[in-house]
This record gives C-alpha cells, structure tokens and sequence, in this order.
C-alpha cells in the first residue's frame, strides 16, 4: 500500500519487496485510521447535553416603554435595590432602563406614577427570570418619591432542600449531581446542571419539581430517579478497516451505567479483524476503556486505547512480518462557565500521553519508536438554535518532555519535533427543518488545524476516507501539518418508517511545509446512504465516489461500504 505524506524514515529493509508485493502498511496512516475510527464512535456515544428547560413567558408589562403623561407623577432620578443579597445582584439595575425587548427607556429625569414605577419593577423581574432566578421576587415598598430616588426590594427565592420523591431508588444520588445545596438561591441553570447529569445515562431517567417550601420565599427540589438495568453490551460489525490489516472490523462493548452509583460511565471496548483484504497473514486488534463521572458544572474523564496490527510482506527472498503496537491514555477535566436559556460555554484541559513502536519479526524498528506526551486547552460553545444545535470548539494544543516523552525521529531534519505547537477549531451545526411536508435535516462539519512547529506524521491533518471526505476508500490519504476540512449532509426520513436517506458532500485540503512532497493537496467526494434500524439494529449503508483528486492518488471509482450495531 502507497502513503501520499511527506518523507518518513525508511526502515532498512523498505526496498526489499518484490514488484507487485504489498507495502508495509504506513504506521503514520494505521494511526489515523484507527484515532478517527475511535473518535468517531466515541462522538456517537458521548453523552449529549440536553436542551434547556422551557422558560416562564415574558410579562407584557415588561416589553414596555414607560409613560410620558402620567398624573400625580414624580422626578424619578435614580433606582436604589435594597433586600436580602442586594448587592450580589448590583447588575440588575441596569436593567431598569431599557425594556425587555432591549430596546433602550432610561428611567433617570422621568417623571412617573404608578404605572411608571409597576413597569420598571416587571423590567426586573424578567430580567431575573432571563438569568434562571424564576422564584427570586422584586418588590416596591412604601417609601417617599419626592427625593427623587425609587427604591425596589428584592426577595431572593433560596433552596430549603433538595429531596427525592418518595423512597430513593439506591442507586440515584444527588449530591454530585447538582451543583447547588441548601440555602443557595434558586437558580433555574442550576436545576438544568443537575437534570442534565441525572438523565446523562440511557439507562436513567429523572425528573425534578420545583414547590413551596415550609420557609417563607424558599422552595424544595423533589426528584424523581429511575435507573434500569445498568449493563449494556453492543456488536458491531463493519468494512471500515483496512485491506493490509483486515478489512472487516468486529467489536465488543460493555456499558456499565452508575458503575459507582455517582451518575458515571463506564465502558470497555473489544475489536479486531474479521478477515477480508489482502490475502496472506495480517490482522488487527484494538481495545479502549473509558470512565467518566460529574460533580456538578465539573466532569472528569480517563481513557485508554491499546491498537495492534500486523501484515506478512514479501521480500527478496522469504517473507517479513510487519507489526506495530500503539498505546495512548488521556486524562480530560471539564468546567461548564455560563449557561442560558440557549446557550452553553464550557472550558477543557487534558493531559495525554502516547507510545507506539514497529517490528519486524520479533526485533524493533527503534527510529519508528514514538513516545510523546501533551497538554491541551480548550473552549466549547453550544447554541440552541430552535429545533437546532450549534457546536463550535477551538483547542491550543502543546508537547512536552513529560509522560517519558521522547525526541520525534524526524527532529534532526526538521520534519517534526516532540514539542509541538497546535491549534484546532471545529464548527458543527445540525438543523432540522420540513419542506412540503417532507421532513429533512441539514448537518455540517467543518474542522481546522494550524500548526505553530513542525509536526510528526502522527500529528499531522489526514483526509480521504469514510471519517473524512468521503467518496474515497481510505487506502491512500493526504497527510500534511494543516488542514481543512468541510462535510456537508442533507438527510430525508422516509415516512415513519424510522429510516433516513442521505447525501453528502465533502472537501478537504492540506497544506504547510510537509505537503511540499505531495502531488497535490485536496480532496472531494460525494456519498450517498441510508440509516436506520431494523428488529432493534441500527445500520447504515453507503456509496460514494471521488469528485476531485491530484493525479496519480489511487482509489476505487466507487467506495462502498456499512456498518451495523445492536444493542441488548
């Protein structure tokens, strides 16, 4: 098999093979594969965000301009807030001067009665209401305008308890789940935090009231929980692997949902080839495991993915075999920052270490011997557009000398370095919509990558393939320090039959030093498919073909392929 990438360092024995035998199957390329085939079905199975709960509607009082020929009035040139916490809530008063529809309405140098005066105080509440505090009061009391200074009381609507709704399934627990306690004022983001990590399992279910409390102005939280069976297995079968390795891939994963009954996850993934390809000796191996838990706006994860493969090449005078093992463990923590009715912020940071070697028979390629280890951060925004969602991330990435990292093979030339210096930006939108009364979707997906060093091979952007631009086998790639990438997908569900058609329309293109040595750096491709289930399986099919490609880049006029799951 032909890699189009930059040079790489050869191994001593790259120019034994015969005419027409199979190439030693790039390590740089296997690692792409597999990384793109493990995020793309973590991305499948990660646990979504819900959509926020549904707001109190705005009071007509509040969209309001104030009245210009009111009688008896007074010189109102000033809004003082007094009351319980008054001075945690100092951004409110700004919102006395324009209307809930944000046109602007300054309250100063207006002479105004009681209908003046009963507007401003919707103004406030509804500002409240707009930033989750949905029981928190705004008042005005009894007091002397004639000073010419309006003084509106505020009751902050505080927790008296958060409780379970009748005896608590052992298995539900509270504590981590909202970030809130008793005492805390009410606030309806936090309510969502919490649901959101209650219901974050696909075995749980949970829903939360919100009522009067025994204490003046507070309120209790009663939950509901249920949790089914917590354990989960799932198969997989697919052609998404490669011919020099076993083009047919099977998996195994077991989901232990609540493994430590603190709403976490736990799930541990078994794959390998089922043959097809090639002919002669060859086949792969892959095993993930993955945990995470919550603790209110906090998330922690752990992973780790060991990934095997190995192929028989023919030399000059016996066969080789050719194997590689590669290793990679990540530690992610996750902060939510701000939250509203319809959008979400978060922060990431990770630490991640990788180690992959490559053999021949039982002795070491040693300049193919990677170890590295890195730290990233990063910053996700999620926007709720209607019946839409937005996705945008962008993440700083960096090697270091930590994790037992070691200098990149390609260092004294100037190809790739340990230490490298990354950014990544990816944009996702998903909207349904309905036209003729034939319900489709629109998704997008564009990624970025912008290197600030040299990049190693396995650092580097690749597109061609199913997890890419699709329309191409994935047998060859293009593979350069940065990239592009565009998929566009216009889905149909057929009746209410659960199925979905779809077509596709994918770029990409690849640039920086490294792509100097490639016959050229874009990519295009066109597939069309269908998804669905069947007696409980999901699966999906799909053929594309090639819409644009450099010379001489080898691939099937028509790709092919599926792939199927089931659940039990």
């Amino acid at each position: 098999m032909a890699v189009v990438a930059g040079p790489l360092l050869a191994s001593a024995w790259a120019q034994a093979g015969t005419a027409g035998s199979v190439l030693p199957l790039d390590s740089a390329q296997q690692f792409h594969r597999q990384e793109q085939r493990q995020q793309e079905w973590q991305q499948r199975h990660q646990l979504d965000a819900e959509k926020p709960l549904a707001q109190p509607e705005t009071s007509p009082l509040a969209k309001r301009h104030l009245p210009t020929d009111e009688t008896p009035c007074f010189r109102i040139q000033s809004v003082r807030l007094d009351g319980d916490s008054a001075r945690s809530f100092r951004w409110l008063i700004g919102q006395a001067d324009a209307t809930a529809d944000g046109a602007s309405d300054p309250v100063a140098g207006r002479c105004l009665g009681t209908e003046g005066i009963t507007i401003i105080a919707h103004r406030l509440q509804e500002a409240l209401i707009a930033r989750g505090y949905i029981t928190s009061r705004v008042e005005t009391p009894a007091q002397d305008l004639t000073q010419g200074q309006l003084v509106l009381t505020l009751h902050p609507g505080r927790i008296q308890h958060i409780q379970p709704a009748g005896p608590m399934q052992r298995r539900a627990t509270l504590w981590n789940a909202f970030p809130m306690r008793s005492g805390d004022i009410l606030n309806l983001r936090d309510v969502e935090q919490g649901l959101e990590n209650l219901r974050r399992l696909p075995t749980a279910e949970a829903q939360i009231r919100i009522e009067p409390a025994s204490e003046d102005g507070s309120s209790a939280l009663t939950v509901a929980y249920h949790q089914g069976f917590p354990l989960r297995a799932q198969i997989t079968l697919d052609d998404g692997g490669s011919k020099a390795t076993g083009k047919y891939q099977g998996g195994l994963t077991i989901f232990y949902d609540n493994w430590w009954t603190l709403n976490d996850r736990l799930y541990v993934s078994l794959g390998q080839d089922l043959g097809g390809g090639h002919s002669g000796s060859k086949g792969s191996r892959n095993r993930l495991w993955h945990y995470e838990v919550p603790l209110g706006y906090w998330s922690l994860a752990i992973s780790h993915a060991d990934n095997d493969y190995h192929q028989s090449i023919a030399g000059a005078t016996q066969d080789y075999r050719y194997s590689g093992h590669s290793r990679q463990t990540e530690l992610r923590i996750s902060r939510v920052l701000w939250r509203n009715a319809r959008h979400r912020f978060s922060v990431t940071g990770k630490w991640q270490r990788r180690r992959s070697s490559n053999f021949i028979d039982d002795t070491e390629v040693e300049v193919q011997r990677r170890a590295t280890g890195s730290w990233e951060l990063g910053a996700q925004h999620r926007a709720w557009l209607g019946e839409g969602v937005l996705d945008a991330n962008v993440a700083y990435r960096r090697g270091t000398g930590a994790f037992g990292a070691q200098a990149a093979p390609e260092e004294p030339f100037g190809e790739g370095t340990s230490r490298f210096k990354l950014l990544t930006a990816s944009l996702q939108l998903a909207k349904p919509f309905e036209l003729a009364q034939q319900r489709l979707g629109y998704s997008m997906q564009l990624r970025l990558q912008y290197n600030r060093t040299p990049l190693a091979p396995q650092e580097r952007f690749s597109i061609g393939g199913r997890y890419t631009v699709r329309g191409f086998d994935g047998e060859q790639t293009l593979m350069a320090d940065r990239g592009v990438l565009l998929r566009n997908e216009l889905s149909a569900m057929l009746g209410h039959s659960g199925q979905q058609a779809y077509l596709g329309l994918d770029w990409g293109r690849v640039g920086g030093p490294s792509a100097r040595w490639l016959g050229g750096t874009s990519l295009a491709g066109a597939v069309l498919g269908m998804r669905g289930s069947v007696m409980g399986a999901s699966y999906e099919v799909f053929a594309g073909a090639p819409l644009h490609k450099p010379r001489g880049f080898e691939t099937a006029r028509i790709s092919v392929g599926f792939q199927l799951a089931h659940e039990f």
